[in-house]
């Protein structure tokens, strides 16, 4: 697998060799996010070289950015089902929240990076229940909870005027 960018004229900037198995590209703002799903490792390019990397000890299953470079990892944590973590446009950590018994398996960073979506389930009594949760970066707590009772949430995004919607 290799990265390969160009320019509006057609012309090769750069040209990488990548090493990852099941590659995912997401972009954040004016750089590029390759990460391998399933995998440890996250890279960050610009145009012309790589910029940051960073290894989680659990694997990435997913990630979300904003227009304004910042982005969010869906990883594991120690002790946890799952957990989230937001990083700035200076590849800062900002925000996390591990779960303890929920499986999340969607998350969406709002396009000012300022708000984080996450869909989850668990299994009660034999049945799916899904639920929403709804983060402000600068807070601990969701400020939204929402339950889906026998339904799986399967996807998110942000509209354009900061609403949001849910696929299940």
């Amino acid at each position: 697998t290799q990265l390969a960018v160009y320019d509006t004229a057609g012309q090769i900037l750069q040209r990488v060799q990548l090493k990852n198995e099941n590659p995912a590209l997401i972009t954040a703002g004016k750089n590029m996010i390759i990460y391998d799903i399933g995998g440890k490792k996250l890279d960050v390019y610009n145009s012309f070289s790589p910029v940051y990397s960073e290894s989680f000890s659990h694997p990435i299953l997913g990630v979300s950015a904003s227009d304004n470079g910042s982005y969010a990892v869906l990883s594991g944590a120690k002790n946890y089902r799952s957990a989230i973590y937001v990083y700035d446009n200076n590849y800062r950590p900002i925000f996390s929240h591990s779960f303890p018994t929920e499986y999340t398996t969607a998350i969406e960073l709002s396009r000012d990076g300022k708000k984080i979506l996450t869909l989850s389930h668990i299994t009660e009594n034999g049945a799916y229940l899904g639920s929403a949760a709804l983060f402000d970066v600068t807070a601990e707590e969701p400020i939204a909870n929402f339950k889906f009772v026998g339904e799986l949430p399967l996807s998110c995004h942000f509209a354009s005027d900061g609403g949001y919607m849910i696929l299940t």
